[in-house]
């Protein structure tokens, strides 16, 4: 059984922030993230071999 977290006096600031927020935009813009950075890195190993 899990332990409830924003019990912790570390942790439960960052589960209260956490509270509703949209997992499906957070997903989304973290899709988006990670396709620059991959298109980042390539640009930058294609430089790279030049």
């Amino acid at each position: 059984m899990p332990r409830d977290l924003s019990d912790d006096a570390t942790l439960g600031p960052l589960v209260d922030a956490l509270e509703g927020v949209d997992e499906l935009a957070v997903a989304a813009r973290v899709s988006v993230f990670e396709q620059v950075n991959d298109a980042v890195a390539r640009e930058l190993a294609r430089l790279d071999e030049v």
